[in-house]
């Protein structure tokens, strides 16, 4: 399995470095996160995330997660946006491992529905990202604040850490009354210098927290769960019934769309150009031979709902499906399959993973070069 580098020097997370991450798995909670909710920001899609940065990790170089070098030659808005979004999809991957994340809310929404206030007024430069609810606590709390950076630029971590910490996560003033000072706050930012190793970079020390958030993210989490497989009209209720902020309008609830879905597929296609330098050797006949070799790469990736979301939506239950997600264990990845052609033209990758939210994620990747 890929690893990446971790670089936590106040051991917030506890996590070793390499660390052996599961990158379908955490592109899987960077849809569910981002999945369209009541004051949240514009989402394209509800699963827009999911296939189509499967190769940010070249699969021409597997000892590690070697950023794709072709990033180097995007547009550098382009080169933001795919950053930024690998860089939540990098900390809640790992985040969900180390800790197991049981619940989760997006501030911007949070905000806009008066349950989190600012100490500065602003929008989005202003505050982090998420305010998490943890299976396995940080310092004796469970709830923490969250913002995510994300560069190609080598070194540009340090100014984006102390962004973070300073600007975004000191910036809140209370959560639902509580006092943000009490909240443990995280900052991480993932360097991806295209054709090097990822690495992340962890800071900012925790504090004690008063848990009574707890509930309330896990139901939120629960709803985005079914959000993010189009079923609108069961998050919604999940939304009222734990008094958090609802999708409203005319019609009411019955207007919201709906839909029986348990399986998200999602393909991509990606060309793999020449002149991508590694700064990672090649293992392999494959990898020896993918030097300005112009290559393609065919991604899919499923999401399977888990079985205590299946359950809920049937019997509209939903404290019982919160009840059985909290007994849950750690996240489960199964080890990658890697099969490579005997005259090294061609690789296929297979990846499983389970959220500790029993999200089950299968991605596969086939890899090819041109004659």
């Amino acid at each position: 399995m890929p690893t990446i580098l971790v670089s936590d020097a106040t051991g917030q997370l506890g996590v070793s470095s390499p660390f052996n991450l599961s990158y379908p798995g955490a592109l899987a909670l960077l849809a569910q996160a981002t999945s369209p909710s009541p004051g949240s920001r514009y989402r394209p899609a509800s699963h827009w995330a999911v296939a189509k940065y499967l190769t940010v990790c070249d699969p021409r170089r597997r000892k590690a997660f070697t950023v794709n070098p072709g990033i180097y030659d995007l547009d550098p808005h382009q080169k933001t946006v795919l950053s930024d979004d690998i860089g939540m999809a990098i900390a809640l991957g790992l985040i969900d491992q180390s800790h197991g994340i049981r619940g989760i809310a997006d501030v911007y929404a949070l905000h806009s529905a008066g349950r989190l206030t600012l100490n500065t007024a602003g929008r989005h430069r202003k505050m982090p990202d998420f305010v998490l609810d943890l299976r396995i606590p940080i310092a004796g709390s469970h709830v923490v604040l969250l913002e995510c950076k994300g560069s190609t630029t080598r070194g540009h971590y340090a100014s984006q850490v102390a962004s973070a910490c300073n600007t975004q996560l000191a910036n809140v003033n209370a959560v639902r009354g509580i006092n943000a000072n009490t909240i443990p706050k995280l900052g991480a930012a993932t360097e991806l210098v295209p054709g090097r190793r990822l690495t992340i970079y962890l800071d900012d020390p925790p504090e004690q927290f008063n848990e009574s958030l707890s509930e309330e993210l896990q139901a939120n989490l629960l709803a985005l769960e079914y959000s993010l497989f189009g079923d609108l009209r069961s998050a919604n209720e999940v939304w009222k019934t734990y008094g958090l902020p609802t999708f409203t309008g005319a019609r009411g609830a019955s207007s919201l769309p709906t839909s029986s879905s348990t399986k998200i597929q999602d393909d991509a296609v990606s060309p793999l150009g020449r002149q991508g330098k590694f700064d990672i050797e090649p293992s392999g006949v494959f990898e020896a031979m993918s030097d300005n070799r112009l290559g393609y790469a065919s991604t899919r990736i499923e999401l399977k709902m888990s079985k205590a979301a299946k359950a809920a939506r049937t019997n509209r239950q939903w404290a019982s499906a919160l009840q059985k997600r909290a007994t849950m264990g750690a996240v489960k990845v199964a080890v990658p399959t890697l099969l490579d052609e005997q005259g090294g033209n061609e690789r296929r990758i297979e990846e499983e993973a389970i959220t500790s939210t029993a999200i089950a994620v299968r991605a596969t990747t086939r890899v090819w070069y041109q004659a």
